[in-house]
């Protein structure tokens, strides 16, 4: 549509990027957190805690990844 009303490439280009990376962000984003209610959920149903060696959290590392997987994802569908 906003092709035949006259709208340049690159204008065209910006907006399904732009609208990729809100789509790729929110999933990425409710999935952190459906990640740590699974964590919290898990805790609290295990009748025995962890090991003192195995922690369960979604800490930087995931995050950034989170965050690497959502600028690939609008890349490639963008």
């Amino acid at each position: 549509m906003r092709a035949a009303l006259g709208a340049r490439r690159s204008r065209l280009v910006r907006l399904l990027l732009v609208e990729s990376s809100l789509l790729a962000l929110g999933g990425g984003m409710l999935g952190a957190l459906v990640a740590r209610w699974a964590i919290v959920a898990f805790l609290a149903t295990n009748p025995e805690p962890p090991p003192y060696w195995v922690t369960f959290e979604v800490g930087g590392t995931g995050i950034l990844f989170v965050l690497g997987v959502c600028v690939l994802a609008t890349l490639a569908c963008g």
